[in-house]
């Protein structure tokens, strides 16, 4: 039996099982000592601390008893000197106000007297009217300090002296307060609302009838400063009578306390040898218990070793030895996942094989299903890897689509290139005769603006033709009347000739005469025959004229009509020219648009193709892959093909 303990004290199992329950054991046993330790240790000093409690309760109520009768002596010296200070201050301030009241009437009534005396000197002088006695009885008053102001007034009220002593700062200080006219005013107004001030009022009365008053003012500054030196007299006494009851009280303080520190010092004595003794004996106890007490946990500490190891060896090794078999038999097998641990047991170790034999039947199931897969996905990998042959064909058939396209493009471009330069060109054109059917109907419109001044200044013509054939009518009146004339002149001539040659010779220069006028008439009248000749010729001129001035203001009517129908014939030539300008423009604008749009379609085509280039990779690539999936599902099977199931 006890080689079969020794050598299950060598299961790699147990062993540690054993060395960690042996270090706990140990690791209690310092730690039971270590506590028992601690607490006689903590009861030493709960012992000891309790002492120096109570010790210290003792000397703490010395020390309160010791407070306490400080503080008695404290209160009894403070009451004391409350009681002294109250009493002696309630004392001397009744003192104080009646020796202050009395020194205020004693003030008032000299003041009275003052007013008074000064009342019964002044009727002569109020009778005479002497102002200045009246003055130098108030100057004379003035000698007395207590003395502010004094002034008579007659019985209508008006001052019958204004002496005022102004190098009083009193007075001054009055002054400055007050209110009225004048500085006398100001003085009594302000000396009327001062309670230092005493204003005595005194009607100068010596037989009955009131011949005027008299106004006093005097100061009380002087009683009250006697008042509040006598106080500050009184604060002293009563400070020295404190000060002398301190000292005695702090005396007999001072014994006390003494007295009481003496008692607390031998208390504390005694209670530190009681201490040290009482401190001896618990720790000499305190070891011979450790002593035992670590024994008898050394003893139980063996105990729960051998008993550990017998529980261990027949309950647990053995069925651990049992399930590491059949684990080792279904490792080093040929993978046969049919075989079951037969381990029979309620416990961990129980639950443990029927658990590794639910993980052989799950893996089982798994490596059938994972069978099944392997064939699925070899089949689905072949589907796929025709499926990538015809993608890859596909796309190299779009490459070369792509780029037939994109050639298709480049020559679409350079076309729609030159069809833009040619209706630029066109556009250019177009411009030009836009031009030029401007300047033709500018040119017609002045051609008509000319043949219209032309026919203005024809008919202008035919006007003054048409004045000229009636001037030549006028003329041609005139023309025989001098016809007429000329006819009868040579007749009278004739008639003077006749007479003449009756006369004989003294009528011979009368008929030269009359020769000369005959001879004068006959020119005359062929003068006015050529004359009317010609203005026949003229008229008959000037008609062919005005009929032919006529054909041509008629023609020019036509050809300015002619040529109106073809400024707006040009007009209209100009509009649809304009619009063929505006539309090859638009034309232009589209074909320059378009040649964008070409470029960019180019330019995303060259996209496309390069695109289309890497797809054609990506399917390669994918082919690949696929091929190596073909590759890795095969290995999958034959790996799983070792198992059996």
């Amino acid at each position: 039996m006890l080689s079969s303990f020794l050598r299950h004290l060598k299961s790699r199992l147990l062993l540690p099982i054993l060395v960690t329950v042996l270090v706990l054991i140990v690791l209690q046993v310092v730690i039971a000592l270590w506590v028992t330790q601690y607490r006689v240790d903590g009861l030493v000093d709960d012992v000891q601390s309790t002492l120096l409690n109570g010790d210290q309760q003792v000397t703490d109520s010395l020390g309160k008893s010791k407070q306490t009768i400080s503080l008695a002596i404290d209160n009894l010296s403070s009451g004391t000197e409350n009681a002294l200070n109250s009493t002696l201050s309630a004392q001397l301030g009744e003192e104080q106000k009646r020796v202050e009241q009395l020194l205020v009437e004693s003030l008032q009534d000299t003041a009275n007297a003052m007013a008074n005396l000064m009342a019964l000197a002044a009727p002569n002088a109020i009778w005479d009217g002497d102002s200045p006695r009246l003055t130098r009885l108030v100057n004379d008053l003035h000698r007395n300090d207590m003395v502010l102001f004094a002034r008579y007034y007659d019985k209508e009220g008006n001052p019958l002296t204004r002496f005022l002593d102004k190098r009083k700062p009193k007075v001054l200080a009055l002054i400055k307060s007050g209110e009225g006219r004048g500085s006398f005013n100001k003085l009594l107004n302000a000396a009327v609302k001062d309670p230092s001030v005493y204003v005595v009022d005194v009607e100068i009365n010596p037989r009955g009838a009131v011949i005027g008053r008299f106004v006093l003012g005097v100061s009380n500054d002087k009683a009250l400063q006697a008042s509040e030196a006598l106080s500050g007299r009184f604060t002293q006494l009563i400070g020295q009578s404190k000060k002398e009851v301190n000292q005695a009280v702090a005396v007999e303080a001072q014994v006390t306390s003494n007295a009481v520190d003496q008692a607390i010092s031998q208390t504390n004595q005694i209670s530190t040898k009681t201490s040290e003794t009482l401190k001896a004996a618990i720790a000499q106890e305190a070891g011979s218990l450790l002593k035992d007490l670590s024994s008898i946990l050394m003893l139980l500490g063996v105990i729960i070793i051998v008993l550990l190891t017998v529980v261990f060896s027949s309950r647990v090794v053995s069925k651990i030895n049992r399930l590491t078999d059949s684990l080792n038999e279904l490792a080093e097998g040929e993978g046969d996942l049919t075989q079951q641990i037969d381990i029979k047991s309620n416990d961990e170790i129980g639950d443990m094989a029927a658990a590794v034999n639910q993980f052989v039947i799950k893996t089982r199931e798994l490596v059938l299903q994972a069978n099944g897969a392997a064939e699925k996905v070899s089949g689905h990998l072949r589907e796929l890897n025709l499926a990538a042959e015809d993608a890859d064909g596909a796309s190299n058939r779009q490459e070369e689509k792509m780029s037939q396209v994109s050639a298709a493009m480049s020559e679409m471009v350079s076309t729609i290139h030159q069809v833009s330069e040619r209706i630029q060109d066109n556009l250019v054109n177009v411009d030009n005769i836009r031009s030029a059917a401007n300047d033709a109907s500018k040119i017609s419109t002045s051609v008509s603006h000319s043949i219209s001044d032309m026919v203005a200044q024809v008919q202008g013509a035919a006007e003054t033709v048409s004045n000229v054939s009636e001037l030549s009518a006028q003329i041609e009146c005139v023309l025989d009347i001098i016809s007429g004339i000329a006819e009868q002149t040579n007749l009278l001539a004739l008639n003077a000739a006749i007479e003449a040659a009756r006369a004989g010779d003294s009528g011979r220069g009368f008929a030269v005469v009359a020769d000369e006028v005959r001879t004068l008439a006959s020119k005359t009248q062929q003068s006015t025959e050529s004359i009317q000749q010609q203005i026949s010729e003229l008229q008959t001129g000037v008609a062919h004229a005005v009929t032919v001035i006529n054909q041509a203001s008629d023609r020019a009517g036509k050809e300015i009509n002619e040529i109106q129908r073809s400024d707006d014939q040009i007009q209209g030539m100009s509009a649809s020219i304009q619009n063929l300008y505006d539309l090859t423009n638009d034309i232009a604008a589209m074909a320059e648009e378009q040649s964008q749009v070409s470029d960019e379609i180019s330019h995303n085509l060259s996209d496309i193709s390069h695109e289309s280039g890497i797809t054609s990779m990506s399917v390669s690539r994918n082919r690949e892959l696929v091929q190596a999936l073909d590759e890795t599902a095969t290995g999958l099977k034959s790996t799983l093909s070792r198992f059996k199931v």
